[in-house]
């Protein structure tokens, strides 16, 4: 009975999904996701874990239901359903399942914007202020100017990745045909040219020409920038070397951006698509890299995927299906660049240029 149960779930929900099954008593018949399996227990299907917009169930469920699952500090959100009275399949959602289901999610998102960062761009502030009236600082008039330029680019930093949210849900994402190929060269480009005077980074890139898939190319930039931002703010190498790749493979675009970092754990690869969940307590300075990345290559069919091991480096790569025709898409980091210090793409490496 087991066997068939396993079977008929892993043919309904796929191999790839992370499911769980467990009897009436939470014992794990079968688990794709077994670090999280291991945390299962009753506590978490307590009527205090059970998401707002359910308020009402309480664990066994007898029919479908959307819960917050508790394991280990960490918020996830799941659909229960029973099968057979017996047995219950728990499949834990991404965060795009998420919002979709959510109706208050733009609200959700805006309660959600890095309220830390916002905290220290305003102590950015105020210190410059009171440096500047003192004239501390009569010797160096830089460093005033230097805070309060922080504390901008953390702001419109919080604000870009608000904006990068709320992008997928409401109306129809904008499809267009984009030249990857092309779009990852300027932004390659771009950012050797911005962090080669930055000691110790090492910016390689290697693009096979004519891979095009179907996105948008301004979300696509965003979404590298924070990868290779990424590959250099959890990285103490002293030569900090970053790896960009694109192909075209089995009707795929793959983009894969390589560290020599810190590397990942199992759970923090688990924990990685879901937008703050990696933060320290009570922080939410970034931390939406990576839910970034994967929301967007599924919104395009695509997928997101993590290799890593602990002080051995990271592989982040991203999959689009590749697409036929001709790119209408004409994005580019590098047209109309001016030296706009607040421009999108200096926005996205300013915590490298400038510190966090």
């Amino acid at each position: 009975m087991n066997n068939e149960l396993i079977e008929m779930v892993k043919k309904l929900y796929g191999e790839k999904s992370k499911i769980i099954i467990t009897d009436i008593k939470l014992n794990t018949i079968y688990a794709s996701c077994p670090s999280l399996a291991d945390k299962l227990s009753e506590d978490m299907f307590s009527r205090s874990r059970i998401a707002r917009q359910d308020s009402e169930g309480i664990f066994p469920v007898r029919e479908r239901r959307v819960l917050s699952l508790d394991a280990g500090g960490v918020d996830y959100t799941a659909v229960v359903m029973p099968y057979d009275g017996e047995y219950y399949v728990i499949e834990l959602l991404d965060s795009l399942d998420f919002m979709q289901l959510c109706g208050s999610a733009q609200i959700a998102l805006a309660e959600m914007i890095n309220v830390s960062q916002i905290r220290k761009a305003a102590a950015n502030i105020y210190a410059a202020q009171t440096l500047s009236d003192d004239n501390i600082f009569k010797s160096d008039p830089r460093t005033p100017r230097e805070m309060l330029d922080k504390a901008s680019y953390a702001i419109l930093r919080a604000q870009a990745n608000q904006s990068e949210m709320t992008y997928y849900i409401g109306s129809e994402p904008e499809r267009n045909i984009v030249d990857i190929s092309a779009l990852t060269r300027d932004l390659c480009m771009f950012c050797s040219v911005r962090l080669t005077p930055t000691a110790g980074i090492k910016l390689e890139y290697d693009i096979e020409e004519g891979c095009l898939a179907e996105c948008k190319g301004e979300r696509y930039a965003a979404v590298l920038l924070n990868l290779i931002e990424n590959a250099l703010i959890y990285n103490i190498s002293e030569i900090k070397r970053v790896r960009v790749t694109v192909e075209s493979k089995n009707g795929e675009v793959r983009v894969s951006v390589t560290d020599n970092g810190v590397g990942m754990t199992l759970d923090a690869i688990e924990k990685a698509f879901i937008p703050y969940a990696l933060c320290d307590p009570g922080e939410t300075y970034g931390c939406l890299g990576l839910p970034l990345a994967d929301i967007f290559a599924k919104t395009y069919g695509g997928s997101a995927s993590i290799l890593s091991h602990k002080d051995d480096g990271t592989t982040v790569t991203l999959r689009l299906p590749l697409s036929g025709g001709k790119a209408n898409d004409c994005y580019s980091p590098l047209d109309g660049y001016s030296g706009d210090r607040f421009s999108l793409p200096n926005i996205y490496l300013s915590r490298i240029l400038r510190g966090s």
